[in-house]
């Protein structure tokens, strides 16, 4: 009975349960639906699992034996425990591949799969370019500067050609994308609002274009069980909201361009900012991108899509990371601003203090739970 599934692995049959769950792990990766293109790596994969859950529980089912010649109780003999065990392991396996299947199916719907993979195009790109960069690079140097001594590029050169060639076949095959055009089209248009509402960030405009989506985080059910000095349990629940907030085309091209003028801010200041500090010039970037985003909100009357995020205990918040940076910052040199070198240890305390110190003092100040309202509505 058993011959056949230790075939399955490709194991002989005095392996030992390590080398059981070696094999079952290789092959299982290998006929994985994420990674398997095979037409029949579903296949595989349920009779390899089902293999694995044979041969693990192998002394159980050799324990069910049954020494009998009555016929009444020949239906309990070895051969059907073997044979109810085939059946129980062959359907876990199943089981476990619909799961896997379902799983693989909304991680691609999510779009990760797509970005995943268009990475690994990049990067696959990349290794040509830089092959053919470090291949190159030493003639360049040897006939324009006549200096020879750079000729060790061709090794990692050579390395990456022969990769790259020992790879030709699936070097740039590395998979399907699972939203073409025309499926992202349909679905920005499905998604986008039809009028029917109300814009929620430019007043007395129809939401016809694509909302702005958020998920919001709840703790709720929170429990504290003590049980004596040091030994305590706490336990809460936590549940996801996505919100889907209905705007305007209007407000969809304001948004989108404070967005990228935002991004272009933070990396125009890291560039070409006289100050001396990252920080420092993270921070001037975004002010100047966020300033930038508002008035062209006011010009068109349109809101922030994040405003009514923006509560009394988040600003003492950026307070309070604010008055951090600046106490760890040395304005002796000015415009060239230097952070000092025990930045790290009050950046690594406010990331464990910030909660600790702003929201009872913010609670205290404002009551009635005032500290985590809106400001802007």
């Amino acid at each position: 009975m058993f011959d056949q599934y230790y075939r399955i692995l490709g194991l002989e049959k005095r392996a030992s349960k390590d080398d059981i769950k070696s094999a079952y792990r290789y092959l299982a990766k290998k006929y994985h639906p994420d990674v398997s293109d095979e037409s029949d790596a579903g296949k595989k994969f349920i009779d390899i699992s089902e293999a694995y859950e044979i041969l693990m529980n192998r002394k159980i089912i050799d324990d069910l034996h049954v020494s009998t010649m009555d016929a009444t109780e020949r239906k309990f003999t070895y051969e059907f425990f073997a044979q109810r065990a085939r059946e129980n392991a062959k359907k876990a396996a199943e089981m476990r591949y619909e799961k896997l299947q379902t799983e693989h199916e909304a991680f691609q719907k999510s779009g990760m799969y797509d970005v995943i993979l268009l990475l690994n195009y990049a990067l696959h790109g990349i290794l040509v370019l830089l092959s053919v960069f470090l291949l190159t690079f030493p003639v360049y140097i040897a006939v324009k500067e006549q200096y020879f001594d750079v000729f060790f590029f061709y090794i990692p050169g050579l390395l990456l050609v022969f990769y790259i060639f020992s790879e030709r076949r699936r070097f740039f095959r590395l998979g399907t994308f699972y939203y073409n055009y025309q499926e992202l089209k349909k679905l920005i248009q499905d998604e986008s609002g039809t009028g029917s509402k109300p814009c929620a960030y430019s007043q007395g405009k129809p939401a016809d274009a694509y909302p702005f989506k958020i998920s919001l985080l709840k703790i709720h059910n929170i429990t504290l069980q003590l049980s004596g000095v040091l030994r305590h349990r706490a336990s809460y629940q936590r549940s996801y909201e996505k919100l889907a907030i209905p705007r305007s085309k209007i407000s969809y091209r304001v948004h989108t361009f404070g967005s990228v003028i935002k991004i272009l801010s933070i990396l125009f200041t890291l560039a070409w900012s006289p100050l001396g500090s990252f920080i420092w010039n993270f921070i001037i970037g975004m002010v100047i991108g966020a300033v930038l985003a508002f008035m062209a909100g006011l010009v068109f009357r349109v809101r922030s899509k994040v405003s009514f995020l923006l509560t009394i205990n988040l600003i003492g918040k950026i307070l309070a990371w604010i008055i951090m940076i600046v106490l760890f910052t040395d304005f002796s040199a000015w415009p060239e601003l230097q952070t000092h070198y025990y930045f790290l240890a009050g950046f690594s305390g406010m990331l464990f203090l910030q909660d600790i110190l702003v929201e009872p003092l913010t609670r205290l100040i404002f009551q009635k739970g005032r500290h985590i309202r809106p400001v802007i509505r």
